[in-house]
């Protein structure tokens, strides 16, 4: 925990603080999923933590170490396997309205590359319920927040088509899940697959995030020595067991100093913390010195006041639900316009649906001209012939349409990846998307564009 918490008061206009400040803490949270054969392997293993308003955690660990496990049960993910510990959001444990609370930013970030910054923001805050006369202020303090001015009027951009950068990408999923006015906010490596300095932008601005009010936890895969300086606290998982939780100070330096592990000056802690807990690589003893480090943590001061924490935990500013979201019905509007909307920014999809039906017609038209004239009133033979002959018409037909569709199945994807999200993150549900799709979809209503 950090030695000192940030000033809680913060401005009360629109999202630029969070409007009500929820804790999160966890305790003796362990995760088992079966195996085949009979067998199970544990996933994370007795870990506790606690993270206050207005403050950064970074979870680390080497690669499989169970980060991502960990952040799913924070957020209500996990659908399978046996869970035991506990969750306390706001000093509930799992409410019914976690979703409401949460957001999950994801480590892939899941876009409609047709649309600018702006508009992807746009339709976001629609389904956030913002009230329309705040709507556009709402969205431009968002934007200004996450540093994506310079990008707002510009597409999100696909292979073919160059759009804003994988930096702006990440702080774009970021600002989406900021409109809902969460006051937790979860992310997956949001610095993975960037470069140096872009991975310091995203987490100077998830910075400036927390410190107006936000709840802040993120797994990071490998932090520079002035992102961890950023950190208020830390939590070191490997083989899904808790090694380190407590301050980034030089607290966490002490504490393996303490252990026989003493960093080396003008080194970068948090390196030297994964080289240390790291058994992948490592000498043969690996094994024994990370149970050794496990049970050091276990009775040092860090945590005792980890526990002493987790049993006073902070009280939520009011208690209340913290976001609104879209109704039904509000759904299914904008979601309806979202979609006509992509289809006439990004034609291709009806383009190549149009081309498709055009040439069956033409081929269907050309094999079979005049065939349905003759079973209708030709002679008996040639009418039972050409009736035969329309069999094989039907398979013809539902073959073509089969093997024609994979020419939209990239479209496709990046449409069920964005479902997912807004899903997940409790921003739509299925009928509204549903009824939307199908509206869209008809011939009808495409010709309207």
């Amino acid at each position: 925990m950090a030695e000192a918490m940030p000033d809680r008061k913060g401005s009360a206009t629109g999202i630029k603080d969070a409007e009500r400040r929820y804790p999160i803490s966890w305790s003796g949270l362990s995760h088992t999923v079966s195996l085949r054969g009979g067998r199970s392997k544990t996933i994370v293993s007795n870990v506790s933590g606690h993270c206050d308003p207005g403050q950064m955690m970074a979870i680390m660990g080497p690669s499989g170490c169970g980060k991502t496990s960990l952040l799913d049960l924070l957020g209500g993910r996990v659908g399978s396997g046996t869970t035991s510990g506990e969750i306390l959001i706001g000093c509930k444990q799992h409410p019914a309205n976690i979703r409401k609370v949460v957001s999950y930013v994801t480590q892939e970030d899941s876009l409609l590359t047709c649309f600018t910054v702006r508009e992807t923001l746009r339709y976001a805050s629609r389904l956030a319920a913002i009230p329309s006369k705040a709507r556009e202020e709402a969205i431009q303090q968002v934007i200004v927040q996450m540093g994506l001015l310079v990008c707002a009027d510009t597409r999100v951009g696909d292979p073919l088509i160059k759009g804003i950068s994988g930096g702006q990408k990440r702080r774009l999923s970021i600002a989406i899940e900021l409109l809902h006015r969460s006051p937790i906010l979860l992310l997956d490596e949001p610095t993975s697959g960037l470069d140096s300095t872009a991975a310091m932008q995203v987490i100077e601005h998830l910075r400036d995030v927390a410190q107006k009010g936000h709840t802040v936890v993120m797994s990071i895969h490998q932090a520079s020595s002035r992102a961890y300086g950023l950190f208020d606290s830390l939590c070191l998982l490997s083989k899904g067991q808790q090694v380190y939780f407590g301050p980034t100070t030089d607290v966490a330096i002490e504490h393996f100093a303490a252990q026989g592990h003493e960093c080396p000056r003008y080194s970068n802690p948090a390196e030297f913390f994964l080289d240390v807990i790291n058994t992948d690589f490592g000498a043969e003893n690996g094994g024994a010195r990370l149970e050794g480090l496990v049970r050091a943590f276990e009775k040092s001061e860090l945590a005792s006041s980890m526990r002493e924490a987790l049993r006073q935990p902070e009280i939520p500013q009011d208690g209340g639900v913290s976001r609104e979201s879209a109704g039904p019905c509000r759904q299914f509007a904008v979601l309806l316009l979202r979609m006509l909307h992509m289809n006439w920014k990004n034609p291709y999809i009806f383009g190549v649906r149009l081309a498709m039906y055009i040439a069956l017609a033409f081929m269907v038209g050309t094999m079979y001209y005049d065939v349905g004239e003759v079973a209708r009133g030709g002679e008996p033979v040639a009418a039972a012939a050409a009736a035969t002959s329309l069999l094989a018409l039907l398979f013809y037909v539902q073959a073509f349409l089969v093997f024609m569709s994979v020419a939209i199945l990239p479209f496709f994807l990046e449409i069920r990846d964005v479902f997912r999200r807004e899903r997940a993150n409790g921003q739509i549900t299925c009928l509204p998307y549903v009824l939307a799709d199908f509206l869209a979809g008809l011939p009808g209503v495409r010709s309207l564009l």
